[in-house]
């Protein structure tokens, strides 16, 4: 009975690092040309620098924590400062875009479905009209529309 606790328990610490890895990948996927990944953006002053802002707004949340949202050009971000940091330090919750400008994990809007699928392999999930693929608390989410990718979104820490 040892061996199958053990070897459970070592299945699961695979499993847990697979999902780590996915949600280290996921952080590191967007890419757009000519710009850092607006994900290592930490400082509230570089939100609005990252590129040229269409709309910022920050909210009053319980607890003191403020939300933001700030649409780019080719995207929109949403997150939160900490309490404990309020309003300096930015935690993205969420990032989306309907830009073929974007790439993530080679990907873009407009590519063909069989690719997104191709491209995710087994880590791929099928709902509706959406592919995803999650880590252990973040998530890449495909939305398809006529077989084609029309947008792309990260949805951060949601595990």
């Amino acid at each position: 009975m040892s061996i199958i606790v053990l070897f459970s328990t070592v299945a699961l610490a695979d499993q847990f690092g697979e999902l780590e890895s996915i949600d280290a990948q996921i952080h590191g996927a967007p890419a757009f040309p000519g710009r850092v990944n607006p994900l290592s953006i930490t400082k509230k002053g570089d939100l609005r620098g990252w590129a040229p802002t269409m709309f910022y707004e920050e909210k009053e949340l319980e607890d003191g924590v403020k939300s933001f949202l700030v649409k780019w050009p080719e995207a929109t971000a949403s997150g939160f400062f900490p309490t404990s940091h309020c309003c300096t330090e930015v935690v993205f919750g969420k990032l989306v875009t309907s830009s073929a400008k974007w790439t993530f994990f080679g990907l873009r809007v407009g590519d063909p479905e069989e690719r997104v699928l191709s491209v995710l392999g087994l880590r791929a999930r099928r709902e509706g009209s959406l592919i995803k693929s999650c880590g252990l608390n973040d998530c890449i989410v495909f939305t398809i529309e006529n077989g084609h990718v029309s947008e792309i979104a990260l949805l951060l820490y949601t595990g």
